[in-house]
């Protein structure tokens, strides 16, 4: 008896996910063919202090990440220069650990962290939004190994992300976003 009680359990489970999933209730970044054209990378000004800025310009985050996500994108044959699809990603939240506090304290000392809010803007209408984190605490943390954790969240996510189709976005394009599409 308990056996048919978990096989009913795990059918209607199984059952609930599939249906989840349809194609008919939700659709993909990528479902009609779309192809992402450009990325605009910037930094939240009210969530990312003066020297957390200097800092991504010091260690050139915005640019090395840009070129990261476009190169992981491109390996997945979703870049076109006339795509319809483009990404204005703002950096939220930044911190990294100096060297001496990595060797010295480890864990102990928190974690490498770079938090982004993707907005993808399809023919220039947001079209679907989400946060992507990249996140280390060991002690043998690079910029570019931080870098790289991001970008294949960003990834992952574009690629399977889901949403009903009736969906809209809580927030517009950025200012350099929209500066950038006028000079295009």
């Amino acid at each position: 008896m308990k056996i048919r009680y978990i096989l009913l359990i795990v059918t209607a489970t199984l059952g609930f996910s599939v249906d989840a999933s349809s194609k008919s209730m939700f659709d993909s970044v990528y479902s009609d063919g779309s192809k992402i054209s450009s990325v605009t990378i910037s930094a939240d000004k009210e969530s990312v202090s003066g020297v957390q800025r200097e800092s991504l310009e010091k260690n050139h985050i915005i640019e090395s990440l840009k070129e990261s996500l476009m190169n992981a994108l491109d390996s997945k044959k979703r870049v076109s220069s006339d795509g319809a699809l483009r990404l204005d990603i703002i950096i939220t939240r930044h911190r990294l650990r100096s060297e001496v506090n990595k060797v010295m304290f480890g864990i102990a000392a928190g974690s490498d962290v770079i938090e982004v809010d993707v907005l993808v803007l399809k023919d220039g209408v947001p079209n679907r939004e989400f946060t992507a984190k990249g996140s280390d605490a060991s002690s043998t943390t690079t910029v570019a190994k931080l870098i790289d954790v991001l970008k294949w969240d960003i990834v992952k996510k574009l690629e399977g992300f889901r949403l009903p189709k009736d969906y809209t976005p809580k927030r517009e394009a950025t200012s350099e976003f929209l500066e950038q599409e006028q000079n295009t």
